[in-house]
């Protein structure tokens, strides 16, 4: 896709880096998947490994510190795939009452969010919940409770606290489509805009990024309005090349959640031509990161905070970069792979 090339010139002329724990990582993230009933048929789990969770986690963590914490952002970024497709391509993602019945455990796991419970381990293995409390019903709670026992008593107060609104407002995003499809609207691009970052998960997943490298930022530099900018233009660049890679499957979906629906549908051009207009977008967007980037850089804070304020723009980067770089090689975009759907299993009702 020549657009996406572009793009990723834009973004620098080296490849994207790869964590040298990228294999495994895959390979953890396969095994968990089984383990915690998110692939149980044959199917699901050939499809899961093909959509190489590992490969895209290597690349956009690629600053994670250790084996052991990109194999857990790789758990998040592969139970993200698997919730993602629930809602996309399953029965719950047309039903405005059904999503919001079977959200109610989603949005109960924010509350331990806030607190320090650390995960118990058996025979290597960390347990999804605190130590006597038994494990959801949902596979799909059980898996996400595991990985934040993994990640929250790493983190500080103030950044659990974010990682838990962001979270929310995936939830709060993914009930906006929901809704959306439900009624056959395609959202006006002021309303799809910010409402696209929070049903594509980038900020929980671009918070993440101090987790993997374990350099969490001072809660003011969190804050800071350069790096919030910067965070965000990140975000657009994420969700907006995500939207140039899938929308052929998306169309074929019925999914106009797409930035390249969106300008069609509201400037009454063709499909090329709103291609190339998201490619603008995306390419402006990618300029106003890297002007961003050198004032956030010139600020020469110094010590360990000033290097972990360069390792989360670096990561920043990797995001951008290698989310791109994985999207043109992955089958999780291909239309074609996607007809039918005949992996999709029920995670959200299972055990009811």
């Amino acid at each position: 896709m020549q657009t996406a090339q572009t793009l990723l010139e834009a973004l620098g002329t080296d490849p994207s880096p790869v964590s040298a724990w990228t294999e495994q990582a895959e390979a953890a993230v396969r095994e968990w998947t089984v383990a915690f009933g998110l692939t149980r048929s044959a199917c699901a789990r050939d499809r899961f490994a093909r959509t190489a969770a590992g490969a895209l986690a290597g690349r956009v963590y690629a600053t994670a510190i250790d084996p052991d914490r990109l194999e857990t952002v790789t758990a998040w970024i592969g139970w993200l795939f698997l919730i993602d497709d629930q809602l996309d391509e399953g029965e719950t993602g047309r039903d405005l009452r059904l999503v919001r019945e079977r959200s109610r455990p989603f949005i109960a796991l924010a509350t331990e969010m806030m607190g320090r419970t650390a995960a118990r381990r058996q025979d290597g293995v960390a347990k999804a919940g605190p130590a006597g409390e038994p494990s959801s019903r949902l596979p799909l709670v059980s898996a996400l409770r595991d990985i934040w026992y993994r990640v929250g008593g790493r983190m500080t107060e103030n950044w659990r606290a974010v990682f838990a609104r962001h979270y929310l407002g995936y939830l709060s995003g993914c009930e906006w489509e929901v809704a959306n499809r439900a009624r056959g609207r395609i959202p006006p691009l002021h309303e799809f805009v910010p409402n696209r970052r929070h049903a594509g998960a980038i900020w929980p997943s671009l918070d993440l990024l101090e987790y993997a490298a374990d350099a969490p930022l001072p809660d003011a530099l969190r804050s800071h309005p350069l790096l919030l900018e910067a965070r965000t233009a990140c975000a657009d660049v994420v969700c907006w090349s995500d939207d140039l890679l899938t929308v052929d499957k998306e169309r074929a979906h019925g999914d106009v959640h797409n930035l390249v629906i969106v300008l069609e549908h509201q400037t009454g051009c063709d499909e090329q031509t709103a291609f190339d207009k998201a490619g603008e977008r995306i390419a402006s967007r990618i300029a106003d990161f890297n002007a961003l980037r050198q004032k956030i850089l010139a600020m020469n804070i110094g010590d360990d905070t000033g290097d972990a304020l360069d390792r989360y723009i670096e990561g920043l980067h990797h995001w951008m970069q290698g989310h791109l770089d994985w999207g043109l090689q992955t089958i999780r975009y291909d239309a074609n792979a996607a007809v039918g759907v005949p992996y999709l299993e029920d995670l959200l009702s299972a055990g009811e």
